[in-house]
């Protein structure tokens, strides 16, 4: 049976983008030799805004996301950023591989109006993965699902995100 492990080598905003994108390289390590002949791999990605400090300007700008900063604690919440699904080729051992996702810009969206409040800099971000693995043995394939947790900062995914897309009304 195969071992799994995802990481998340890198995050950048596109820089030539029409539209808001997040650029990301993620490593597949399988540690057991066993053959993967290919993984129907999808991505959740959250922004955890728990975990990054704010500027007075930039929490004013977030009240109507999270209210007043002294209840913060109480309703930051993560917010659902983007859900991608990637088709991975297969591989023995080690395989890196590129997903896109592009960045809600309309405020209708909690990520966006997350984004637009901040001035710029580092998102934290949580990447869940799952999936449909496909090895083989002999003559029989095998198939099963595989869950995984990854939680990082990833101080480049904010550069060219933060502060993109429709400005809310000042109030």
């Amino acid at each position: 049976m195969a071992e799994l492990a995802f990481g998340c080598t890198g995050a950048h905003s596109a820089r030539y983008a029409a539209t808001p994108t997040l650029n990301f390289a993620l490593q597949i390590t399988e540690s057991t030799g066993v053959r993967i002949h290919s993984i129907a791999l999808r991505c959740q990605i959250r922004i955890e805004p728990h975990r990054r400090r704010y500027s007075a300007d930039e929490a004013r700008r977030l009240n109507d996301l999270f209210g007043d900063t002294s209840r913060w604690a109480e309703t930051m919440k993560p917010v659902q950023l983007a859900m991608v699904s990637v088709m991975v080729p297969g591989f023995t051992s080690l395989t890196e591989i590129d997903g896109r996702s592009p960045a809600p810009t309309t405020s209708r969206f909690a990520s966006a109006r997350y984004l637009q409040g901040l001035d710029d800099g580092t998102i934290p971000l949580l990447l869940l993965f799952s999936g449909t693995v496909f090895t083989a043995s002999g003559e029989a394939f095998s198939v099963r699902a595989d869950p995984v947790e990854l939680r990082g900062l990833l101080p480049d995914a904010g550069r060219g995100l933060a502060g993109r897309g429709e400005r809310p009304l000042p109030r």
